[in-house]
């Protein structure tokens, strides 16, 4: 897989929105005003299969997802890998180890990816000055705290079934808070069998068996990357809960995300008038 240490991903020339709509890019006149010691945060593009960082390397830098599907994932040296945890827009990686450190773990684009990228003390600079800010990603790393216990008790003690139907029923609950489909919907997913199963500890084949049955029994079909939970209630019966857990919205992709360029493009804008004023003798 393709991984660059100094700069991965592309620049990306305008940010696209989860609804497909494009923004305006980042003035290019801000950015050669800004000095060079200030780093303004970029919108930063991943191809599918190419990978924001790796396992055992250094992280350089804390992404927020804008477009597309990231996989998180721990590899073991015979080549078995565990998927942690799949980023959707207004998803955060890249803040462990937070004190320094190799990455636990690699973040690889399931899909084409757009994301936010800030220098990793740029970003702990920023949550430390804007209270809003840090009680945003205090949220979402709240929510990612809740998600990673879901995932061991899917798969540490419910059986394959369980484990799955509890899956597919968190995914769709994110795909519609970061997307805003209505319920009953199809939603995109892009997820292969092979990956779904790595999710939950179960093999590409028994996956397809079980999918089968769910789809036979009439409670969700999933066909060519679109799913579509026609009985959430009974998958609800297969998990042993009441319904999928109330999910925020996902706030850090769309305007949280430009109001970081913004900040920066302010920042850059101050520091760049201070060093153009002309200084008084002593």
């Amino acid at each position: 897989m393709p991984h660059a240490m100094d700069l991965p991903g592309a620049p990306a020339t305008a940010l696209p929105r989860p609804g497909g709509d494009r923004a305006d890019t980042l003035g290019a006149e801000t950015a050669r005003l800004a000095p060079a010691h200030i780093v303004a945060p970029q919108y930063r593009f991943f191809a599918a299969g190419s990978e924001l960082f790796a396992q055992d390397e250094p992280i350089r830098e804390v992404f927020t997802v804008v477009e597309g599907w990231i996989g998180l994932h721990h590899s073991l040296e015979d080549g078995r890998r565990q998927i942690l945890d799949f980023l959707l827009p207004g998803d955060i990686c890249g803040l462990a180890p937070f004190a320094g450190g190799p990455a636990s773990h690699t973040a690889e684009a399931l899909t084409d990816v757009t994301v936010t990228a800030l220098p990793r003390a740029r970003f702990a600079s920023m949550l430390a000055s804007d209270a809003a800010h840090a009680a945003a990603v205090i949220e979402r790393l709240a929510d990612t705290v809740s998600a990673a216990y879901d995932s061991l008790v899917d798969t540490g003690r419910r059986n394959a079934t369980e484990a799955l139907a509890h899956l597919l029923l968190r995914l769709d609950r994110r795909i519609r808070a970061a997307g805003g489909a209505a319920p009953g919907a199809r939603v995109d997913f892009p997820l292969t069998q092979e990956q779904i199963g790595d999710a939950v500890g179960l093999s590409a084949a028994h996956v397809c068996r079980t999918l089968r049955v769910l789809r036979e029994r009439g409670i969700l079909s999933l066909c060519r990357q679109r799913l579509q939970i026609h009985d959430p209630s009974a998958l609800c019966r297969m998990v042993g809960t009441d319904g999928p857990k109330a999910f925020r919205p996902r706030d850090l992709s769309g305007a949280p995300a430009k109001e970081y360029f913004k900040r920066a493009n302010r920042e850059s804008n101050h520091v760049a008038e201070e060093h153009s004023r002309p200084r008084r003798r002593q």
